[in-house]
């Protein structure tokens, strides 16, 4: 499961940040170096999707019907696998996804 994110989207967030840190009571007016100069914003919906479900949709938006096989899944280490996260912080702080 990924939480697919819209080019469009990503490029918002990065003006709305940029635009944020010129704003004196913004989100990053109270970033310390103690608490860290940076902070991170999740821009998804919060909501995860399978590779199946982008395809299925695709298939819907385009018209297309597109060929694909099902195999087994990959290995890797589940504890390096992130979570769909939080996507309100981005919300709150004027993210449009």
């Amino acid at each position: 499961m990924r939480d697919y994110l819209h080019i469009m989207d990503l490029a918002n967030g990065h003006i709305l940040a940029l635009d944020a840190i010129d704003k004196p009571d913004g989100i990053f007016s109270k970033c310390t170096e103690k608490d860290g100069l940076y902070r991170a914003f999740n821009l998804g919906r919060g909501k995860g999707l399978s590779v199946l479900d982008m395809i299925n949709a695709m298939a819907k938006a385009s018209g297309f019907k597109y060929e694909y096989e099902i195999v087994g899944r990959r290995c890797v280490l589940r504890s390096g696998l992130c979570n769909v996260a939080d996507g309100q912080k981005g919300r709150r702080a004027g993210s449009h996804c």
